[in-house]
């Protein structure tokens, strides 16, 4: 049987090779075995061209790790120069949007 974990945890990773103490599985027994507190957004590696969102640090994973939760969940695409107003006098260069900004937005 599946174990529906209490709100809050999620499934642990290995939990296909855990065992309930009993024929069924019952939350008040083997929520301590095959339940786990997932992972914050902050500890996920956002793939090139992506930032942590701004909620990272109070976003939950949908696992322990990370590891199984889609990466849009947590990281966004980083800011372009192409998003970038230029101040009176300059133009943008012709590469600007594969310039990429240090975070969400550019700032000047």
């Amino acid at each position: 049987q599946h174990m529906i974990c209490p709100s809050g945890t999620t499934l642990h990773g290995n939990a296909k090779t855990l065992f309930c103490k009993g024929r069924l599985c019952d939350v008040k027994k083997d929520a301590k075995t095959c339940c786990v507190s997932p992972g914050k957004c902050s500890s996920m590696t956002c793939p090139e061209t992506y930032v942590h969102r701004g909620d990272a640090s109070t976003t939950l994973c949908l696992d322990r790790f990370c590891r199984d939760t889609d990466f849009t969940r947590c990281c966004a695409l980083q800011g372009s120069c192409t998003a970038q107003k230029c101040k009176t006098g300059f133009v943008q260069r012709a590469e600007a949007k594969d310039v990429f900004c240090k975070g969400l937005n550019c700032t000047t």
